[in-house]
């Protein structure tokens, strides 16, 4: 699989650390999620491609009323570490967005 697909792949992954959703959003990203892991994991371009764009639009709404949520529960950060093994990309690239999270498992994470 081409490498910029890949961190394409990681970056909207990344990016929805800093999303605020509601629940029902976050509901909707989690399997996304999902299907993104699963695309990179058997190498189908096509799939990955269509799970970041699907990926994208899942994410907040820009305009006139804004969203009221939450940070990413820790179901979507869970799906996120996977994604950064699959995506086989250095842990110092996940390591700015995940630490501090709020989550336990990242610290004994980032010891291995």
């Amino acid at each position: 699989m081409r490498s910029d697909l890949r961190r394409d792949a990681w970056d909207v992954a990344r990016t929805a650390l800093t999303w605020e959703l509601p629940a029902e959003r976050w509901a909707i990203v989690v399997p996304l999620l999902d299907e993104l892991a699963a695309a990179l994991d058997a190498d189908d371009e096509d799939g990955v491609a269509q799970a970041i764009m699907d990926l994208e639009q899942a994410g907040p709404v820009r305009g006139p009323r804004s969203m009221v949520g939450s940070s990413a529960p820790g179901e979507v950060r869970e799906r996120i570490r996977v994604l950064e093994r699959i995506s086989q990309l250095p842990r110092e690239d996940a390591e700015p967005s995940l630490k501090g999270r709020g989550d336990d498992a990242t610290s004994s994470d980032a010891s291995r």
